[in-house]
């Protein structure tokens, strides 16, 4: 019995469900397995049953689902481990598979059930804690839920460029590497200032992304960059009163989720998100 369960467990994991992106038809099969004049009967859906369904009778168990949008059907001997897989359109009516001795397999449509045209819903997005936000790509917008100031003398500056960077719900310059851990997650804002001053962000303003990219030039890490100007042309897109905002990029680990949640542990919940679909 054990066995029997692995092995069933395995044949699970080899099927790979294929994606209903376009319309399918709703079949379903009435099926009989026979060994040694015994029968057992089951069914069938190609829609309801794509991650597969099975069981074990006799000494066999056997398993069909769908595999590169086809029907796959496997076949084993829990005594012999041997085993036998094939692979059906799903245009077919009938099925038959057979060993000699051994076992048949006939799967026949059921028109007693009308065979239906289905149309997948639309995956509807939601801006939780939990979805990854690199599904939204650039229909983020973010709002300043508190005053920020821009530092404006730093060592590191270069002409009016100016950076926030956030790390675990705290705000850092590029003059504070020292301080902070660089190969953690974190994320910076860049702004270019109008004056050379230390420059205040004010709580409500809002920078809306005009461009959205997915970086995976490292091993470790994962770059996440929203642009707030036309990339193409340079083009400045958004202005405030004394400094312009360039873009929003965050580096986050490769083992963890980038989502909301993670999102205001970096920031310390200053800057909001919304979803513009």
């Amino acid at each position: 019995m054990k066995f029997q369960k692995i092995s069933y467990f395995l044949f699970s994991l080899t099927l790979c469900v294929f994606s209903l992106n376009k319309k399918a038809i709703a079949k379903d099969y009435a099926c009989s397995f026979k060994v040694s004049g015994q029968e057992e009967k089951f069914t069938f859906s190609v829609i309801k049953n794509q991650r597969g369904t099975g069981g074990s009778f006799n000494d066999f168990t056997y398993f069909m689902g769908i595999k590169n949008k086809k029907i796959s059907i496997k076949i084993q001997d829990t005594k012999t481990a041997s085993q036998v897989q094939s692979e059906y359109s799903i245009s077919r009516d009938l099925i038959e598979l057979s060993k000699t001795p051994g076992w048949d397999l006939v799967c026949k449509v059921d028109r007693s059930i009308p065979e239906v045209i289905v149309t997948p819903k639309p995956v509807v997005l939601k801006l939780d804690e939990e979805t990854p936000l690199e599904k939204f790509k650039a229909d983020i917008s973010f709002t300043a839920t508190t005053s920020m100031k821009v530092k404006y003398s730093l060592l590191t500056a270069k002409q009016r460029m100016r950076s926030i960077i956030f790390q675990k719900g705290r705000l850092f310059t590029t003059d504070d590497d020292v301080k902070r851990d660089l190969n953690g997650n974190w994320c910076i804002l860049q702004v270019q200032l109008e004056l050379d001053q230390d420059t205040m962000i004010r709580e409500g303003h809002n920078w809306q992304t005009v461009q959205y990219k997915t970086l995976n030039n490292s091993s470790s890490h994962t770059v996440y960059a929203y642009s707030f100007i036309d990339p193409a042309q340079g083009k400045v897109s958004q202005r405030f009163k004394r400094y312009v905002p360039f873009n929003i990029a965050c580096q986050i680990k490769k083992d963890v989720v980038f989502n909301q949640k993670m999102w205001r542990q970096i920031t310390g919940d200053r800057i909001k998100l919304y979803y513009n679909p």
